[in-house]
């Protein structure tokens, strides 16, 4: 009967596991970011450790997926998931928002320390020499930065990384911006 109930238990952390993560990409989903940053929030508001967060969009996405298909963007997003993966610690916290947006949560990293992971990723990405069919496809990713300060709420720091994610496209893309 322990056995079992053992057994419960971890298919129930399975379970809940596969509901978390993006299926085709194996990094987390947008409902595992919104649970992990409220409890790194809390963490945050405690013992004031640094709290960085960082959203990245791919660079005309939109512009892969009709020239290629929607089978290359796909292929496109999990060359990129496995990039941040395997580009980040595993304290940190990879996920993908929404269509071609990810956002990263990083506890314990300065802000210069987060431009400087998020510039190696944007390089890294640009240089990933992507091929689909035969065919290079250019790709390249901007981020906008933000760090936790004062008394910050989630949706104020993500709004400044927001903003500066559209003040890295409007500088002419494949950049880094804090705000």
């Amino acid at each position: 009967m322990e056995q079992e109930s053992v057994e419960l238990g971890q298919s129930a952390m399975r379970s809940r596991d596969q509901a978390l993560k993006d299926p085709l990409k194996g990094i987390w989903n947008r409902q595992a970011l919104n649970e992990l940053l409220e409890k790194e929030y809390t963490r945050w508001q405690r013992y004031q450790k640094p709290l960085s967060i960082i959203l990245w969009d791919i660079d005309l996405f939109k512009k892969i997926n009709d020239q290629y298909g929607h089978d290359a963007g796909d292929k496109v997003l999990k060359t990129i998931a496995q990039i941040f993966t395997s580009q980040t610690r595993d304290a940190d916290f990879i996920s993908r928002y929404g269509g071609e947006e990810f956002m990263g949560v990083f506890p314990e990293t300065q802000l210069d320390n987060a431009v400087t992971l998020a510039n190696k990723i944007r390089e890294k990405i640009a240089h990933s020499k992507f091929h689909y069919e035969g065919d290079a496809v250019a790709i390249t990713a901007s981020a906008g930065l933000a760090c936790f300060k004062d008394d910050d709420t989630i949706e104020q720091v993500f709004k400044r990384a927001d903003k500066a994610l559209y003040k890295a496209k409007e500088n002419g893309r494949n950049r880094c911006e804090i705000d």
